[in-house]
């Protein structure tokens, strides 16, 4: 813009004629208004146009392919950290990887949730025969039935070469409970002690059988260290015996 020559009205500088007086511009007295030089300058300021963000695309391709926790972690750390470039993809990557954490969490409770269902179910499979099988067994010393021996019961343990290095006496045996089981708590004492130790074990094989002689349990009594004659107790611990049986315990020499 610039000023008419005669009445000072603005006017554009390309004008000849003022449309405000009507007199002729001379074209070789006109001025570029300054104001016109500001707008173009300004036009020349504009800012150009941002950026995608490369933090961002590795972190849409990371939370797109990989790990979506990983992606959704880089992404936040884009956004506040990096202000001159555009987060369109960092934007994208936080839904996606939100989205695909929640199908995760979901995917991982239905797992545990098909397990825990089939499991219920074998539970509630098992018939009434196997609940039968299961009570036929003891849970209660009143229940058993043992035919114990009269004491005392001389024992003998044996080397190698079949010689007695021990001879000891069982003396007392009774049964007792614990928390389901049947103890039998038997009481040794050591006569006489041929070994060369000093200290050492008396030994006994014990077996239990039922009513038609088969031996349904049997091991090894071994009670001390004690010396000749001194008096130790242990117990024996029986299991999966059933009410409905007789049984007996016997001892026989360790061999």
């Amino acid at each position: 813009m610039r000023k008419c020559q005669y009445c000072g009205n603005f006017i554009d500088y390309k004008t000849q004629v003022c449309p405000h007086c009507g007199a002729v511009q001379e074209e070789t007295n006109f001025q570029v208004n300054p104001q016109n030089a500001q707008v173009n300058n300004a036009n020349q300021n504009i800012p150009t146009e941002k950026k995608e963000s490369t933090l961002g695309i590795i972190a849409f391709v990371i939370a797109l392919l990989l790990s979506a926790v990983a992606g959704l972690i880089m992404a936040i750390i884009d956004i506040s950290t990096n202000k001159k470039d555009k987060h369109g993809f960092s934007k994208a990557t936080i839904i996606i990887s939100i989205i695909r954490i929640i199908i995760t969490i979901f995917l991982i409770f239905g797992v545990f949730l098909n397990a825990f269902n089939k499991t219920k179910s074998s539970f509630d499979d098992v018939d009434s025969t196997d609940e039968i099988v299961f009570s036929d067994y003891l849970t209660e010393k009143d229940d058993v039935s043992i035919d114990l021996p009269q004491t005392p019961i001389t024992v003998n343990r044996y080397d190698y070469n079949g010689n007695i290095e021990i001879v000891s006496q069982i003396t007392d045996i009774k049964l007792e409970n614990d928390y389901g089981f049947i103890d039998v708590s038997v009481t040794m004492n050591m006569v006489e002690n041929r070994s060369h130790s000093e200290r050492t074990y008396s030994c006994a094989v014990y077996k239990v059988l039922d009513s038609s002689g088969t031996i349904v349990d049997t091991g090894t009594l071994m009670v001390g260290p004690m010396s000749a004659g001194d008096k130790m107790q242990d117990t024996i611990m029986l299991s999966e015996l059933k009410k409905d049986e007789k049984y007996s315990l016997v001892f026989e020499d360790y061999k």
